[in-house]
C-alpha cells in the first residue's frame, strides 16, 4: 500500500520525505532505522518500486565505495548480492525504471589509488556468484574454459 500524502512517499518500514536537497540523506536514515524485511518485489506498485529501486542503488553504491575504495567491506559478498538481484528483479518487472544511475548500469566504483596495479601470469577468471559446490559446478558445466587454481 502506498500512501502519497502531505509530501511523503510511504511504503510500509519505509518513508521517503520529499525536504528539499536533503531528500536522499533522509530517506537512508529512515530506511536503516527500521530493521523490517521488504515487501516482495511481486507485490509492489510502479510507486513503490522506484522507491525501492532508488534505496537499493543508494545502498549499492555507499556499499561499492566501501568495498572498492577503503578496502572496508561493511556486509558480506552474499548480502551483496542479493540487493544486486533484488535490484534486477525489480527492473526486469518495470523496466521503464532502469536509467542510467540504475544498479544494472553500474559496475562497483573508481578503485582505491591505495594499490598497486598487477599483471597475473594465468588470467583471473570469475566464478560469479558460486556460494556453494553446487554453484561452482553448474558454472564449471557452463563454462569449459579450465580453472586454474594455484597453490599458495
Amino acid at each position: 500500500m502506498c500512501n502519497c500524502t502531505s509530501g511523503n512517499l510511504e511504503i510500509p518500514g519505509l518513508v521517503l520525505r520529499t525536504i528539499p536537497e536533503r531528500r536522499t540523506y533522509i530517506f537512508i536514515m529512515i530506511a536503516k532505522s527500521r530493521k523490517v524485511t521488504p515487501p516482495d518485489v511481486a507485490t509492489l506498485t510502479k510507486a513503490q518500486a522506484k522507491v525501492e529501486l532508488k534505496r537499493l542503488a543508494l545502498e549499492i553504491e555507499s556499499h561499492d565505495k566501501h568495498y572498492y575504495q577503503d578496502d572496508a567491506p561493511k556486509i558480506s559478498d552474499a548480502d551483496y548480492d542479493a540487493l544486486r538481484k533484488r535490484a534486477n528483479t525489480i527492473e526486469a518487472r518495470f523496466p521503464e525504471l532502469v536509467t542510467s544511475e540504475s544498479p544494472s548500469q553500474k559496475i562497483g566504483a573508481q578503485p582505491s589509488g591505495r594499490f598497486a596495479k598487477v599483471r597475473h601470469a594465468v588470467p583471473m577468471l570469475s566464478l560469479g556468484n558460486a556460494f556453494s559446490d553446487e554453484d561452482r559446478d553448474r558454472r564449471g558445466a557452463e563454462d569449459r574454459r579450465p580453472l586454474i587454481v594455484a597453490a599458495l
